[in-house]
């Protein structure tokens, strides 16, 4: 039985929002995630899907809700909710985010987001050709990827990072005109904390491709614990899909923890001359554009232990015809793993899987995972002092409530009336200006005392009142007021 565990959070960055979170526990830790949110869907409960996962609205995670435009593409009452037929749109803001609590710091989190465009504004001149909204989609304050859509497809993307903070921070950002940013859903699991722990945490993971082999069913929760979604390959040519007999299979030596599901079938050639060819068509097509890959292929033996007569399998994995492994004799019962990470690829590097000279058998391969591997990530948040501060301004004036996410990361996309600090990777951005001018603010100013990075402040054409807070007087690096 899974722990259910209800926390109730007051986000900082989210003033005067509390935030129920419904955590359910498939992992080992108490406090781990399991959190799927319907991006539009407004509905007052949740729902279940058909692989039983529970679905929520995304009005507590998100402040510009009142900025944004929430599309449904089925209006029948009879049709079943669903989180492909509903999307929240972002016509203002250069960066709109949802924050998600997440219990604590150093939570390693696979986050996966998906998008699924239709023509939302009814354009008379649009047609199933018609290309979709480009926009950038980040996480925590850093790059993750460009978003480009279709009309009608759906486009996922997935992410493995480690948090910062006891919340995460998912954002769509606009990068062209006229082309708004939009999200149909986000989906949030707690991982292991040794899970894919071969990658320094510095660095995060994106998905290219995950695999299950011999099979044409794809598996995720609650098959996988982790809602990993395990496609099943093709492509593969003189091959044969091999059911497994084993009745169990130990997976407590993987140290990515792979679901038993996707271990109990293989695909294998039809003899020991022919190799397996693995999919790589998520990388980037060109030499020039080579990354930093993580890989973990698993390998179970699916039929009984082989007598002396027939001898036994034995393989070895090539990167681009050169050994890259030892020699591996897949476990009955359990698997063998390996790891490929430290190199560069592209899509025409070639992963190959093939018998060795001693093995009587064909190459087999039970599933496989391939990532790509970022750039490092920012280790630093705006300073605590500028998010009291602003946090502050933001109880005080509803108008600003809409910003949300990181104040000056991605740099590029600070809010629109903060300045901030250049900054490296390993430095703390501060916010070095106000810009909030014509805001339509009125009353009195709150106290954003801890804000002593700031030089310039702009209040201008607004309906303030009350005496001038004394500390704008102590404010040490302020010089324009």
């Amino acid at each position: 039985m899974a722990n259910l565990v209800l926390i109730l959070v007051n986000l900082i960055a989210l003033p005067a929002l509390l935030v129920f979170v419904v955590i359910i526990n498939p992992s080992s830790h108490a406090d781990a995630v399991f959190v799927s949110i319907d991006c539009g869907f407004t509905g007052s409960s949740t729902y279940k899907d058909e692989n039983s996962i529970v679905w929520t609205g995304d009005e507590a995670y998100i402040h510009s809700k009142h900025e944004s435009q929430v599309f449904n593409e089925y209006y029948s009452s009879n049709t079943p909710v669903d989180w492909t037929s509903t999307v929240r749109v972002f016509p203002t803001l250069k960066k709109n985010c949802y924050t998600i609590p997440i219990g604590k710091s150093g939570e390693r989190l696979l986050v996966r987001a998906s998008f699924r465009y239709w023509d939302f504004y009814d354009n008379p001149n649009y047609s199933a050709t018609s290309p979709g909204p480009t926009f950038e989609l980040q996480f925590d304050g850093n790059y993750w990827t460009t978003v480009v859509t279709k009309p009608y497809d759906i486009v996922s993307h997935e992410a493995i990072y480690v948090a910062k903070a006891n919340t995460t921070s998912i954002c769509v950002a606009q990068t062209k005109d006229n082309q708004l940013p939009f999200i149909s859903a986000l989906e949030l699991r707690s991982l292991d904390f040794k899970m894919y722990s071969h990658v320094d945490s510095n660095y995060a993971l994106l998905l290219a491709n995950r695999h299950t082999d011999g099979t044409n069913q794809t598996v995720r929760y609650p098959d996988d614990a982790y809602d990993r979604i395990w496609v099943p390959a093709n492509g593969f040519i003189v091959t044969e899909n091999v059911k497994g007999e084993a009745r169990s299979i130990d997976t407590s030596s993987a140290q990515d923890n792979p679901p038993e599901a996707v271990l109990q079938n293989a695909v294998e050639t039809i003899g020991t001359l022919w190799s397996l060819v693995l999919d790589t068509s998520g990388l980037p097509q060109s030499q020039d554009q080579k990354v930093r890959i993580y890989m973990t292929t698993y390998f179970s033996e699916v039929i009984r232990p082989l007598n002396s007569s027939t001898g036994k399998r034995s393989l070895q994995v090539l990167v681009d015809g050169n050994p890259y492994s030892g020699t591996i004799v897949p476990p009955f019962g359990s698997v063998s793993t390996v790891y490929i990470t430290n190199i560069t690829a592209y899509s025409d590097t070639n992963f190959t899987i093939e018998s060795t000279f001693q093995s009587k058998l064909p190459p087999l391969i039970n599933a496989y995972e391939l990532y790509t591997i970022t750039g490092p990530l920012t280790q630093a948040t705006t300073s605590t002092k500028d998010v009291e501060g602003l946090a502050a301004l933001q109880r005080e004036f509803e108008i600003l409530q809409k910003w949300s996410g990181d104040p000056c990361l991605p740099s590029s996309f600070a809010w629109e009336w903060v300045e901030c600090t250049n900054t490296t990777i390993h430095a703390t951005p501060r916010v070095t200006s106000l810009k909030l001018s014509g805001f339509g603010l009125f009353g009195p100013l709150p106290d954003f005392s801890s804000m002593d990075g700031l030089q310039k402040i702009d209040f201008h054409n607004n309906s303030l009142d009350g005496p001038i807070p004394d500390f704008l007087g102590s404010l040490p690096n302020l010089n324009l007021l």
